[in-house]
């Protein structure tokens, strides 16, 4: 809601019936989980591209 309909924590808190620190605490853990979701599929996508040209026989260029 405040990223994409650019509420205020306070106005969220209160449409949800919640207290500011939740609304709060709850935005910062999805950063957290988006910022490690990001991280674990470009390590994801490494490592399926790193296997699939070992696995043809190909050199690796590290440049």
């Amino acid at each position: 809601m405040s990223y994409i309909e650019g509420f205020k924590n306070e106005e969220i808190a209160e449409k949800m019936r919640l207290f500011v620190q939740t609304v709060k605490n709850q935005k910062k853990q999805r950063i957290v989980y988006f910022k490690n979701e990001i991280v674990f599929r470009a390590f994801y996508g490494f490592c399926v591209a790193v296997s699939s040209d070992i696995r043809l026989g190909e050199p690796i260029e590290l440049n």
